[in-house]
């Protein structure tokens, strides 16, 4: 296989690539962070089974946090490389 990715941004727990054949930049996790992602989210699942619909909801709002500047670092580095969105963000976004 020749096909190589291009590095976006620096290399942390996640960074943003640019896949070969595909028209916009893609977010790469690394699997222990991935990992903890899927295990945050089974604990809000647990949480919300045993009624601890408080707890849960901080959970769930730690995570949105946590992916919201993700998102944020990856529109970042597409409006420093001057390229589109592959979305539409509403003014309420």
């Amino acid at each position: 296989m020749t096909d190589h990715a291009t590095l976006l941004t620096p290399a942390t727990n996640y960074a943003v690539v640019q896949l070969p054949n595909r028209q916009s930049p893609g977010v790469v996790f690394q699997g222990d962070s991935l990992f903890a992602l899927i295990s945050d989210l089974t604990t809000v699942s647990s949480l919300m089974d045993g009624k601890e619909i408080g707890e849960a909801r901080s959970e769930l709002k730690f995570i949105i946090e946590n992916l919201s500047d993700i998102l944020s670092d990856y529109e970042n580095t597409f409006s420093k490389l001057n390229i589109s969105l592959p979305y539409f963000k509403s003014d309420q976004d």
